[in-house]
């Protein structure tokens, strides 16, 4: 074999490698494994009841309630005001007398 098929041939192979490589990083990446530590032992429990409640091993529940907390979470935020009139509503309202202006009104300029 003379050097510049060798050189052609090896650089061909260096490039197959490259996508080989990148194929397998992009299927560790669409896979990628956590671990929790310190879970309670009551959160373990309820995850096991629920995940054999829904006929799901532990770690698929647990993927769909990351899944589902996640979509929720990135879902638009509520307005804050009308959180708090709702929360407030059954209490009922308090009727403020609003006393009236004294003095002038001042014109302002912007020059």
């Amino acid at each position: 074999m003379r050097t510049h098929e060798f050189s052609s041939t090896y650089a061909g192979a260096s490039q197959n490698r490259s996508y080989a490589i990148t194929a397998i990083n992009a299927i560790i990446d669409s896979m990628a494994s956590i671990t929790i530590r310190r879970l309670p032992e009551n959160t373990k429990r309820r995850l096991r009841i629920r995940a054999a409640r829904n006929g799901r091993s532990m770690e698929q529940e647990a993927r769909e309630l990351l899944e589902t907390g996640l979509a929720r979470a990135d879902a638009e935020p509520e307005n804050l005001g009308e959180s708090i009139r709702r929360i407030f509503a059954p209490l009922g309202g308090v009727e403020l007398k609003i006393p009236p202006r004294r003095g002038k009104i001042r014109e302002i300029s912007f020059e």
